[in-house]
């Protein structure tokens, strides 16, 4: 597993479904890109953020990781633009 350190989140994507309101299946193509991602784990200076949160991320702000055939990013707190409640 991956441990971040200081003040960095680890995320895993959460998959968005293709599917519209009126239950169209849609192209990949046609899928936004969405910034929500699960918190795996979280580094000792983390103040706000647990890990088992949704969050909502600056996607730009990311460092993309693969580990053991799965995505995950690494991001800093301060990156994080809120919680999913």
């Amino acid at each position: 597993m991956i441990q971040p350190v200081k003040d960095n989140i680890l995320l895993e994507k959460i998959q968005v479904e293709n599917v519209s309101k009126s239950g169209i299946i849609l192209s990949s193509e046609s899928k936004d890109e969405k910034n929500i991602a699960a918190v795996i784990a979280i580094g000792n200076d983390v103040k706000e953020i647990v890990k088992g949160d949704k969050v909502i991320f600056e996607s730009y702000k990311t460092t993309k990781i693969e580990y053991e055939n799965k995505e995950y990013l690494l991001i800093k707190e301060e990156n994080i633009l809120g919680k999913i409640i």
